[in-house]
This record gives structure tokens, sequence and C-alpha cells, in this order.
């Protein structure tokens, strides 16, 4: 069992096993065997022992790299885990990001991660080496995106990149610093184009079923995504209490949670709960439907709902899907746009109409964000910054007529004569 010693010429540590060479030598307090897969020559002898000396000497000098001399060793391994990272090609090592970063996201973002990961590597060359790529390859990455994309396809394309080229340079698996070359194109901010009142009101005019007009004015007045309104259901509504909660969105044929996975309270105004009422008579008796919740790290759960709108109830014929998918929802607004007469804008604005008509309306910033669904107030400042100047003369005034009723009172500046008069 085991090599077996050669005779007098055979020195100590190499070792013949079966038909090849194998040497022994003693690295971090493991003894170590490797074969070196060479016929026990006296040539071939002279070498192992040589590679044996050079061995011994890098381990006491501190330099010595297992996967350097043996870098199909299972062993290396177990020394130095840079091995593994040495040679890898783009694709493979991208599959392998793919797989820990998709259990934190869902299908849909899933999908836009694998469009843009496809793109970048057909752009970089799939088969490439990792650390073969230099920073002037991940440039001209950019400037081909940039040049054959719009700036905000050519963002989320990066932004995926990024991510997968910090991996790999945290991981050792290029010495290069390939990320901060993927800077973020500035985009033309096209700012929130809102419905004036007339617009709106024309728009309602021209709803050839009431229930269409109903899930506009519920879309205009409470700020939902069109895929929070496919998914919403009597069970979320209380006209008690005057209150809708947003706790599902439809998506690519799917019900899951809503965009910032956050369910939310919305406080109905007047016309929201007019156009619920109104919409009863539809679709509240109608028999439960039984869908399945998507989640994220669990299996899909089924649930029965109401649905408040549902195209089976204004469809001229038998061919329609079991709930309003957003591409539906924006022909229906085009038709209702083009027949109206005023100026198209997509059925998304009317989002933006909901926080701009608040915003001027002078409502709290921090509860109209709420109310939308944002994280915090932030985006709400960034993006609909200039209807929150608006009438900033009448605010001033609204502010001080409320200090005026705190207390605070208007106090006359003292004249330069009256406080020689005091001295």
């Amino acid at each position: 069992m085991g090599g077996k010693q050669a005779d007098s010429i055979m020195p100590r540590g190499v070792a013949i096993h079966g038909k090849s060479l194998r040497i022994t030598f003693h690295y971090k307090g493991q003894r170590c065997r490797e074969s070196l897969r060479l016929p026990p020559t006296k040539s071939n002898i002279k070498y192992a022992t040589g590679k044996l000396a050079a061995i011994n000497h890098e381990i006491k000098s501190g330099v010595f790299l297992y996967h350097a001399h043996f870098p199909e060793s299972e062993r290396a391994l177990q020394f130095d885990g840079s091995c593994k990272r040495a040679g890898i090609r783009l694709n493979i090592l991208c599959d392998e990001y793919k797989a820990l970063k998709y259990t934190d996201i869902g299908h849909a973002a899933q999908r836009r991660y694998d469009i843009a990961f496809n793109q970048c590597l057909s752009i970089l060359g799939p088969s490439r080496l990792i650390d073969a790529i230099c920073p002037e390859d991940i440039m001209r990455l950019r400037s081909e995106l940039l040049n054959t994309r719009a700036a905000s396809t050519t963002n989320h394309y990066m932004a995926a990149m990024r991510g997968f080229l910090r991996f790999a340079e945290q991981n050792g698996y290029t010495k290069n610093h390939l990320a901060n070359e993927l800077r973020p194109a500035k985009k033309s901010t096209s700012d929130p184009d809102p419905f004036t009142l007339d617009e709106f009101r024309r728009a309602q005019t021209a709803c050839t079923h009431e229930a269409h007009e109903n899930m506009i004015t519920l879309m205009v007045y409470t700020g939902m995504r069109p895929g929070e309104i496919s998914a919403l259901a009597w069970e979320d509504i209380d006209l008690v209490k005057k209150t809708l909660t947003v706790s599902r969105a439809y998506s690519d044929g799917k019900i899951k949670k809503p965009k910032t996975d956050e369910i939310r309270t919305i406080q109905l105004s007047p016309p929201a709960l007019s156009a619920l009422s109104g919409q009863r008579k539809f679709t509240e008796m109608l028999p439960a439907l039984q869908v399945k919740m998507e989640g994220l790290h669990k299996k899909p759960e089924a649930i029965d709902i109401h649905p408040v709108f549902l195209p089976a109830t204004t469809c001229r014929n038998n061919q329609f899907n079991i709930l309003y998918r957003t591409t539906s929802i924006r022909v229906l607004w085009k038709n209702i746009v083009r027949r109206s007469g005023i100026r198209y804008r997509t059925v998304y604005q009317l989002r933006h109409t909901f926080a701009c008509w608040n915003l001027t309306a002078h409502g709290n910033i921090a509860f109209i964000a709420k109310q939308m669904g944002h994280a915090d107030y932030s985006m709400l400042i960034r993006v609909y910054g200039r209807w929150m100047e608006n009438e900033s003369c009448a605010e001033n005034l609204r502010i001080w007529e409320a200090l005026e009723a705190m207390g605070h009172a208007e106090k006359a500046p003292i004249a330069p004569q009256e406080i020689k008069k005091e001295a």
C-alpha cells in the first residue's frame, strides 16, 4: 500500500506510486502527497527532487502557493481558495452570481436581469476569462450601450452588471476595479404631465361604460398603480371607515405584493368613495375568484377574492382575461383619451395627477407619500418639486395666519428716535 521507496538513488520525500512519481511534504502542519504524473525514470526522479526542494524552500520563505504548483489538485482548495477563482469564464461566473442573487428577487425582476446580463455579456464576450477583462473593456461596454440604447435602459443594464462585477471583485475573481467604470448615464428627466380637472372630466364623459369611469376616477383620486387596480378586491375596502388597503398587485400574469412589498392603507376622498359605491352593482355580488398569491421564498398561496374590476362585466365578446392586465388598461385608457379629444398622456399620468393635485392643494408631503406607497417623501420632493413651489405667496400668508392664531403677533420695529427718548 502507498508509495514504495526505490533504491538508494531515490531521495527522501520522493516515491513511486503506481506507475508515476509522487512527492511528499509538510504544509501548514499537514502531510501533503501529490502525484507528478511522471514515470520513474532517472531524469524524472531528478526533476522531482528539484521540485520538492523548491517547494520546501517556498514553504520556509512563506511564499508557497499550492495551486501554482498543483492547479488541478483538490487539496489546493483547502489551502488556497483563489485557485478556484483563477481562469473562470464570464458566463460561468455570471450563472453562479445569478443563482445567489435571484433568491432575493421576484420572477419579473429575474427576467429583467437575464436580459441585462445577456446583452452585456454578448458585447464583452461570454467566454472571456473574468481576470482578463480590464477597465478599458468595461468603458467600451458603457459606450456601446449609450450609443445604441436609451439612457434609462442603459442604466438598468449597467446597474445589473455593477452588482455582478462587484461580486467578482469582492470574491477575488479579478483584481481590476471594473464596476467603477459603469457610471450611471445622465438621462433627460421627463417631468410629470398631469391632467387638468377639465381634461379629466372630459375623459370621464368619454367612457363607454360606467365601470371604466369608476376605474379611472379611483386611479386619479387614490394614485394607485394599474397593477394595483387590477388586483383590488372588495375584501380590501371599508366604505364605513372610508379606507382602501393595497395588499397585492397583478403583473406578468401573477398576483403578488405591491411594488415596494409594503401593504398600505389609503384614505378615500368623496370622489373615490362615489366611484366604489357605483361599482358595487357590477362586481360585489359575483362569486369569489380563486387566485394564487406569489411570495418570495415560499410556495404560491391560494386565496379567494372578489375583484372590484373585472373584464367580464364590460367586454363585448367572450375573449377576455380573468383580471385586467396592465396592457389592457393602457389600451382602454388610450381609447378614452382618443374619444375625449384631450392631449394624450399615458395612463400612469393619472398617478402623477393625484400627486400634483394634492401638492397644489398644500397637502402634507409625508401623508401624500404614504398614500402613494413611497418609502419616504424624498422622491416626492425630487419628482414633484415644482408643484410644491406654486403659489408660494399664498402659502406664506396661510402659514402666517396659522401662526397668528397660535399667538404670534406682528410687532412694528422701534424707530431710532423712540430709542433716544427712552434713553
